[in-house]
């Protein structure tokens, strides 16, 4: 009955943000769809999730009605903000020839890095032979604690998924535009997979397909549906030879059984397993807070701070199973409480609706930087990926410019 009634204010306020926005793209819509349909998902779990609790659902409404308000907010201001952005059309149309040279050389460049890339990564970790994408990853959370030199080739793997995005906005459907998007995002994929992590063949096709959705000006049903059964399908393999590396899952259905089990925990465990911070936010140590960027970035820069996993503790979320992802709120509430809570929401929702008013342009920039804000928003439900991704958000700015506001000066300069 709990359910019924928070699932039932969820979509009054879904219609309500749909009423204000007039568009399933908009931050406020996609963010209380996501949690709609996660909500739905744990109430038709029945018994086989343990329940989450009302001032936990009190705290996904309360941060649904900020993101929300400051999503229509900055969209309303993103919209009045929006220049006359034919001067700048004039200037990628001329140069288009050019920056497609300098997406190529890019493209090549990463292709020629890829196999040095890998023996870095493997490097890292002792002999080549005899290691294993679960090995790997294993290592690589345990050296997530660590400091690490900037390096360009380290940055090969956000490079090639800011290529993607960018080859897949230029993507008009001719051939040669095509098989270029499609090698770029098959490449993101491989570089985000070599150590192990599954959360690139989610996070890439998310970002490929808003990006879609938003030159299309509307949800592509049909792309959803194909890059919802490409996730599950790359995610189940990521699962095979990553989490179940070495165990035995015996006969064909016992895998897929616990494939679908250890995907649905991926999907509803942070929303369930929330509960025990909003009981208790003493109960797990804060391994993933606000101040987390600053540490990246001064360690980056030479300093030699203390800077905590990403991986928290562990908690039950049903009899079987356990997750340790607490979703977006984890990195709020858990340090500041629910007032400040809302205040953090209302400022990444009035953000992310900022640059969709702007990305209504069509422009390159801001329709790049909102697929990347609108995936996420998806992924609230697994964590924070707002200010804790602002190194990523920054070096995704700074690409995106230097190929849509440096390249189209030079390529001027150059013709």
């Amino acid at each position: 009955m709990i359910y019924f009634s928070f699932i039932t204010l969820f979509l009054f306020l879904l219609l309500l943000n749909y009423h204000l926005t007039r568009s399933g793209l908009a931050p406020p819509v996609l963010f209380t769809a996501v949690w709609i349909t996660a909500l739905l998902g744990i109430a038709l779990s029945g018994d086989a999730l343990y329940p989450v609790s009302w001032p936990a659902l009190t705290v996904y409404f309360t941060g649904a009605v900020a993101f929300s308000f400051g999503g229509i907010f900055g969209q309303s201001l993103g919209q009045e903000d929006r220049v006359n952005a034919s001067r700048e059309r004039e200037i990628l149309d001329s140069s288009k020839e050019f920056r497609h040279f300098v997406m190529d050389a890019i493209l090549l460049i990463l292709l020629v890095g890829l196999p040095i890339y890998w023996r870095q990564a493997v490097s890292e970790f002792g002999e080549i032979s005899g290691i294993t994408l679960a090995t790997i990853r294993a290592q690589e959370i345990e050296l997530s604690e660590q400091t690490r030199t900037f390096t360009l080739l380290r940055n090969f793997p956000v490079i090639s998924g800011f290529l993607a995005a960018a080859l897949s906005y230029e993507n008009d459907g001719t051939f040669s535009r095509r098989w270029r998007a499609y090698l770029s995002i098959a490449l993101a994929i491989v570089y985000g997979s070599i150590v192990g992590t599954k959360m690139t063949v989610v996070i890439v096709p998310l970002i490929i397909f808003f990006i879609a959705c938003l030159r299309a000006r509307k949800i592509l049903v049909g792309m959803a549906l194909g890059v919802f059964l490409f996730v599950l399908a790359a995610f189940s393999a990521g699962l095979v030879v990553v989490n179940y590396a070495y165990q035995d899952l015996g006969t064909v259905p016992d895998m897929v059984h616990a494939i679908a089990a250890t995907a649905w925990n991926y999907w509803l465990g942070g929303p369930v397993a929330f509960t025990r911070i909003v009981e208790d936010p003493q109960s797990i140590a804060s391994t993933q807070q606000l101040s987390r960027f600053f540490l990246e970035t001064a360690n980056s820069l030479g300093a030699n701070l203390d800077l905590p996993s990403l991986h928290a503790d562990y908690t039950d979320i049903s009899e079987t199973q356990n997750s340790n992802v607490y979703t977006i709120y984890f990195t709020y509430y858990k340090d500041f409480g629910l007032s400040v809570s809302a205040v953090l929401m209302a400022g990444v929702g009035f953000v992310s609706g900022y640059v969709y008013g702007r990305a209504g342009s069509g422009l390159p920039i801001p329709v790049l930087l909102y697929a990347l804000l609108a995936a996420a928003t998806v992924l609230s439900i697994h964590a924070e990926h707002f200010i804790i991704g602002l190194n990523m958000y920054i070096k995704a700015l700074l690409f995106f410019a230097f190929l849509y506001k440096v390249v189209p000066i030079a390529g001027l300069l150059v013709g």
